[in-house]
């Protein structure tokens, strides 16, 4: 859509246009009069004195998201800045997932609205803004001391705090994504060749495994992620054969996504872990566990969310060590 100038978006307060109407309607000024006095325009005053608008409503289009509810949702993504940060385009996502859970009818493309849409919610929500958070390595090989004392500090400052003694209560959740492809096994060969051909499926799928292991050795069933659009992508995977209480969903992506960390937490976590609480879940910061969702249900159950350092994950990461290390070898 065409795109107005800076200059040319609402400058005037609410107060302007009940001053600019009031005094328009009483006589004291006339309509060019007022209009320049608090910067109105004059068809925004004409048309609120004969009512054809609200004189409480705001510029621009009406909102589709209620305002509490806008309001509810702001809230939560300023207070999750705090553990894990909420980009512009999760917001969008988040904003799509609302419309669609409160069944609002949009006209967003794909469900998910675009930059003139984040730019009335700022308006709407001044203490919302956008912050660059501070720059850390890219390169995991520049993982210091430093950085891992300072984890282990602050982890066990939350454990005191929290009064958290019990091991079975320290929980750590992670995802592996799995390839379908098998990999061939050795083969004898004449030393020093380099090209040996080797027999494999020509399957290019994955499969994610959401897994989450305590301190005290505990686990609590998998939840498998499949690639998919409807509950029949699941009828080729053998699922009576998998691990005991394995839970079985599907993504067209068979990629872990806001609405699936979600269901994770809720549906399979929460009722796994026992009534005990406070207990703590540590996570690492892939963009795919940023789900406001998931932290307002976790203040809401008493679970406390603590978040690895960036890129730490192959250092820090129990799961990774001691269970997806070891499938990764038997794959």
């Amino acid at each position: 859509m065409p795109r107005k100038k800076k200059n040319l978006y609402c400058k005037y307060s609410q107060e302007d246009v009940e001053q600019a109407v009031a005094e328009y309607s009483s006589k004291t000024l006339t309509l060019r009069q007022a209009s320049e006095k608090y910067g109105v325009p004059r068809s925004t005053i004409s048309y609120k004195r004969l009512g054809h608008r609200s004189l409480n409503a705001t510029a621009g289009k009406p909102v589709l998201i209620p305002l509490d509810v806008e309001e509810e949702t702001v809230t939560q993504a300023v207070n999750a800045s705090t553990i894990l940060g909420l980009s512009k385009h999760q917001m969008m996502i988040k904003a799509g997932q609302v419309c669609k859970k409160l069944k609002i009818h949009n006209p967003f493309k794909n469900g998910i609205p675009g930059n003139d849409w984040f730019r009335g919610l700022k308006h709407r929500h001044p203490t919302m803004t956008t912050r660059k958070p501070a720059k850390l390595s890219s390169s995991k090989a520049r993982l210091d001391k430093a950085t891992v004392d300072e984890y282990f500090v602050k982890l066990e400052d939350i454990l005191k705090q929290n009064a958290i003694t019990d091991p079975g209560h320290i929980w750590n959740m992670d995802e592996k994504g799995v390839s379908l492809e098998h990999k061939p096994t050795s083969v004898i060969a004449r030393k020093g060749s380099r090209s040996i051909p080797g027999r494999v499926s020509n399957s290019r799928e994955n499969i994610t495994i959401v897994a989450a292991i305590n301190a005290d050795g505990g686990k609590i069933p998998p939840l498998v992620i499949v690639k998919g659009k409807t509950d029949r992508s699941m009828q080729a995977y053998g699922t009576d054969e998998g691990p005991d209480g394995a839970i079985y969903t599907f993504q067209s992506n068979a990629w872990m996504e806001d609405v699936l960390g979600e269901k994770w937490f809720a549906d399979v976590f929460i009722k796994n872990i026992g009534p005990c609480r406070p207990q703590i879940l540590i996570m690492d910061q892939h963009k795919s566990h940023e789900v406001i969702g998931l932290l307002e249900k976790a203040r809401q159950e008493e679970i406390l969310i603590f978040v690895m350092p960036s890129h730490s994950s192959h250092f820090l990461q129990p799961l990774d060590k001691g269970v997806f290390g070891l499938l990764k070898k038997k794959l």
